[in-house]
């Protein structure tokens, strides 16, 4: 029984039963004391009934609305799963999904060249969310001509963002240009634009025909980048319906029918943590280098705090170590 119907008939048998009360006293009173009495107590009775008739509407009345007031999130709930989704929500909701968090993690970088060479590189990265922009620290710690060398950037609003490096050999802090979005990040498969921070607002979009990954019926969310200096016409993010993982993004070069790159999050190497599905391995594949780089996520901790002061040039110069990840 739903809880106002309950709490409904709790009110309703207290108000009977106190009228039963008065109808017995008055019963006992006719055959016990004078009939004025009887007729002082039938009359209480009555009152009794009678006053008791508007607080039971009352009742009856606050707890229908009670009922459809509760009810209202519900049918709300239905209404919003009988709506179909814009390619906006789902892919609103992917992004969200994805990136919405602050991370510590150690990672390994394996880029595998088109003649099989493998090339190993190692860190520790953290990310943090300052007044809704993102800061991200890394220092390297393996191969060894790389270890210590460390990476900021600080993402700006209404300009580019500000990349600092730190280079052991020389123990200062330099400023980097600002690269090319379509430049690669460090010998690997990933352009600076692939590991950007995007929002929905980037794209221009629209929904194409459901397909079906691995046994996964996806969203196709087709977008088309009105952002400055993309490397990509368009970028299409394949979405599970079961719950806004991104299983899959392909890039294209203008003109080109085909994907040039694919990126892949494997569903056996995503991991629900706090409310979000963490890609533990994320394979791209260049289709014209005949490369493939494969993120490996070996730790990680999420939403923990962070200070401030750890995205500094300060913290780069003084080689301040990361925290270790749990």
């Amino acid at each position: 029984m739903p809880r106002a119907a309950v709490h409904l008939v709790s009110l309703l048998w207290v108000a009977l039963a106190a009228g039963s009360v008065a109808a017995n006293e008055a019963a006992t009173a006719q055959t016990d004391a004078l009939p004025e009495v009887a007729a002082i107590a039938t009359d209480a009775a009555a009152t009794a009934q009678t006053d008791a008739l508007p607080d039971l509407a009352a009742i009856a009345t606050d707890a229908a609305a009670t009922a459809q007031t509760d009810a209202l999130p519900d049918v709300a709930a239905i209404a919003t799963d009988a709506v179909p989704l814009s390619a906006r929500d789902i892919l609103h909701r992917a992004l969200e999904n994805r990136f919405d968090l602050d991370a510590l993690a150690e990672i390994e970088i394996r880029v595998r060249s088109r003649g099989g060479e493998l090339d190993i590189k190692r860190a520790r990265i953290a990310s943090k969310r300052v007044d809704g922009l993102v800061y991200s620290f890394g220092r390297f710690s393996y191969p060894d001509e790389l270890r210590d060398m460390a990476m900021l950037r600080l993402q700006n609003a209404d300009r580019t963002d500000d990349f600092f490096a730190y280079i052991p050999e020389q123990l200062r802090v330099r400023r980097l240009a600002m690269p090319q979005r379509s430049d690669m990040f460090v010998g690997t498969d990933a352009t600076y634009e692939d590991i950007e921070r995007r929002q929905v607002d980037d794209y221009t979009m629209e929904l194409s025909p459901s397909r079906r990954i691995d046994g996964e019926d996806v969203f196709v969310v087709v977008t088309l980048p009105h952002y400055d200096e993309s490397g990509y016409e368009r970028v299409d993010y394949l979405v599970a319906k079961s719950d806004f993982a991104i299983i899959e993004q392909h890039h294209y070069r203008m003109d080109q029918p085909e994907p040039f790159k694919i990126i892949r999050s494997p569903r056996a190497h995503l991991v629900e943590m706090q409310g979000h599905l963490v890609p533990m391995r994320i394979e791209m594949t260049d289709r014209l280098l005949g490369t493939i780089t494969e993120l490996r996520i070996k730790k990680i901790d999420i939403n923990l705090s962070l200070p401030d002061s750890l995205f500094t040039t300060t913290s780069l110069s003084r080689e301040r170590k990361l925290p270790r990840v749990k």
